[in-house]
């Protein structure tokens, strides 16, 4: 008699690829924290490119602490070189000069805790605005992974 079975290998695929999917949702659901993924080099060699940052919002934040804020609409990740009357001066790691100008105690999003190399490259797809045409793309990998380490005949 022929029956499918699932195979191991395929159960072990499976866990590979939504192990750091879930993790990063349940992760960021504790109070104060978040993650961001790191865009450009202005952090090198501290933080690369494709690296997902996750911070956590304490309130204290003080000289050499690397955090992540919100300038113009966008997020930056970078370290404080001075306290302010008016709150931060921050800087680049891979930049020469401070920038020009200065973080507000609001825009602060938390301190970076924690960075994982090149773990960017797999969770922003499926957290960006494009994460549709990615969810579509990826579900056909995964069916056609299914297909083929999930089943066996015997």
């Amino acid at each position: 008699m022929r029956f499918v079975r699932p195979s191991r290998l395929g159960w072990i695929v499976l866990g590979i690829l939504l192990l750091p999917i879930v993790g990063q949702i349940l992760f960021t659901l504790l109070p104060g924290v978040g993650s961001y993924v790191v865009l450009s080099g202005s952090m090198t060699p501290t933080l690369k490119p494709g690296s997902v940052v996750y911070t956590y919002d304490s309130g204290h934040y003080e000289s050499g602490d690397a955090i992540t804020f919100a300038q113009n609409g966008e997020l930056v990740t970078h370290r404080i070189v001075r306290k302010t009357n008016d709150g931060f001066v921050t800087k680049g790691d891979a930049r020469t000069y401070p920038d020009s100008f200065v973080v507000h105690r609001d825009q602060i999003r938390g301190e970076v805790v924690l960075s994982i190399p090149l773990y960017g490259y797999l969770v922003h797809p499926v957290f960006s605005r494009s994460a549709y045409l990615y969810a579509i793309l990826g579900g056909g990998v995964l069916m056609g992974a299914a297909g083929y380490f999930f089943t066996r005949l015997e």
